[in-house]
């Protein structure tokens, strides 16, 4: 019964407009009588508030701090990381923006400065449940805090006796009411007419102020003290590196040894120690300020490229974004210096890229620049060592082609139907049809990449599997581009072509050089 109630809600909630009684009907079964399952309370949350507004919003937020404090580590599903992102759904555009339309009044206030503390305590507890995969609510914090900000202006008590008191005031004391800060808080502002005086008059200070303007992104200053940040915002990290990279040159060298500074041992020590304890919010802003430094050797040090990629994917949620961004600029600086991980530095010894650095370029950072054969080949998902044997049946299979097509796909969907795994079954589905395709079956292979289409949309996947999710809208555009080449004029053909475009910005979104590479193929 659970598992039948649990596929209702499962397929009712994705629907663009769900039957939402239907889901609190589904919710509230499972959860009192068979599953302590922290996406459906997230879901429960997602219907109560789409059916009740801001109290369903409120009663939500605080049911699911209620499962965190009362079951913890006894919550489904078993792993910490898969609980972390089962609260992702409330940071999804589909869930903040609609919180974001709310209208607050006196009638609901209450309510959403009680939803605003719920929120709270949801993520500090996920904190302690969750140290090494918090959920990243940020832009549904900042609708219920918006909100919260607006109720408590609502509630507040009329400032009218403050006034009073102000008027009775001998004049000496004057100065302290309300009259005086209005002119105080002019003057410190008139300062920024004489802005002209620091009007940028070259390249070099342009560069300059851009270096600043980034750096404020990843520390900052409040009352004397410094302040590191780690920014959801993807687009900082690609500009950092267009500053430091866009006119990098190959440095000269003498038997591979150029004559950059190795970076100080002590640095490089910390940084590895950073790594290795997984202390990302030091890590990332660490590395991204010294990176920007205009005489900096953290350019050249491609380790720290697989240190903050990996620990912006560790991160997960907007930050995988992050993530890819490097991997699409690292690319095309390898695309123009390619041996630039073979050179080492003035010490002699320490290589620009270490072994694992330069393993992971080639697993993880060449497909960004479209390297490879010629035609339109497909990116390959990024995976785990426990999913390797999927990749190694799959290459052997494309291998055997044309010969036993039937016999390898009978195997690769018998491999699906036994795989416990939900990723190990969506990466082999996603190999079968890649296999289809490989063999010119480009129907077959179709039907299965919509299938993977429809999950990626129900689950969320592009938010922490943004790679995998690539691989299969690429696929798909892919398939689509030899039916519609063989498929007369028709209104399927039009069908197809229109998700064409769909498909097409989804990869450009999310790997804008991939989506170049795939046009540039396609023409040629």
């Amino acid at each position: 019964v659970n598992e039948e109630e649990y596929f209702k809600l499962n397929m009712e909630i994705p629907k663009t407009t769900p039957d939402y009684k239907k889901c609190i009907e589904y919710s509230d079964f499972i959860l009192k009588e068979k599953s302590k399952d922290i996406k459906v309370a997230v879901w429960f949350c997602f219907a109560l508030f789409r059916t009740e507004k801001i109290k369903g919003l409120k009663n939500g937020l605080n049911l699911i701090y209620y499962f965190l404090t009362k079951y913890g580590n006894d919550l489904y599903p078993v792993n910490h990381v898969h609980r972390s992102k089962s609260l992702q759904f409330l940071n999804t555009a589909r869930f903040f923006k609609l919180v974001e339309k709310e209208e607050i009044n006196r009638s609901n206030a209450k309510d959403i400065i009680e939803a605003g503390d719920a929120l709270n305590k949801i993520l500090e507890e996920s904190r302690k449940l969750f140290p090494d995969s918090i959920p990243i609510l940020k832009s549904f914090k900042d609708a219920v805090d918006a909100h919260v900000e607006t109720a408590k202006s609502l509630t507040a008590p009329p400032k009218q006796a403050k006034v009073q008191e102000i008027k009775q005031e001998d004049p000496g004391d004057i100065d302290q009411g309300s009259a005086t800060p209005a002119v105080k808080t002019e003057r410190p502002k008139q300062p920024t007419a004489s802005i002209p005086k620091e009007v940028l008059s070259s390249e070099k200070d342009a560069v300059k102020q851009l270096r600043q303007t980034v750096q404020f992104f990843f520390e900052r200053e409040t009352d004397g003290n410094k302040k590191e940040l780690v920014p959801e915002t993807p687009f900082v990290f690609g500009i950092s590196r267009q500053i430091q990279w866009g006119k990098l040159v190959r440095p000269a060298d003498n038997d591979k040894v150029t004559q950059i500074d190795a970076p100080n041992q002590i640095i490089q020590n910390k940084m590895k120690e950073w790594f290795a304890s997984s202390n990302w919010d030091m890590l990332i802003p660490r590395v991204e300020i010294s990176f920007l430094k205009p005489d900096s050797e953290f350019p050249y040090w491609i380790d720290l490229q697989r240190f903050v990629t990996k620990a912006l994917e560790q991160k997960g949620g907007n930050y995988t974004q992050a993530a890819q961004e490097i991997k699409m600029h690292l690319a095309m600086l390898l695309k123009r210096i390619p041996d630039l991980p073979q050179l080492k530095f003035k010490d002699k010894q320490t290589f620009f890229a270490d072994n694992e650095t330069k393993k992971w370029i080639d697993d993880e950072v060449k497909s960004f620049s479209g390297g490879g054969g010629g035609g339109a080949q497909i990116l390959p998902p990024i995976i785990g060592e426990e999913y390797e044997q999927i990749n190694v049946d799959y290459q052997d299979a494309c291998n055997e082609l044309p010969n036993n097509f039937e016999e390898n796909l009978e195997k690769m969907q018998k491999g699906i139907q036994t795989d416990e795994r939900r990723k190990g079954k969506f990466l082999r589905r996603l190999n079968l049809a890649n296999y289809c395709f490989s063999a010119k079956q480009y129907n077959l292979a179709r039907i299965n990449l919509l299938e993977l289409k429809k999950l990626i949309e129900e689950y969320n996947l592009h938010e922490w599997e943004t790679a995998l999710c690539t691989s299969v809208w690429q696929s798909l555009y892919l398939a689509n581009t030899k039916i519609i080449s063989e498929t007369e004029k028709s209104e399927s053909k039009n069908y197809i072509e229109k998700e064409q475009e769909e498909l097409f910005s989804k990869i450009a979104k999310y790997n804008g050089v991939l989506a170049i590479k795939l046009i540039n193929k396609l023409k040629s």
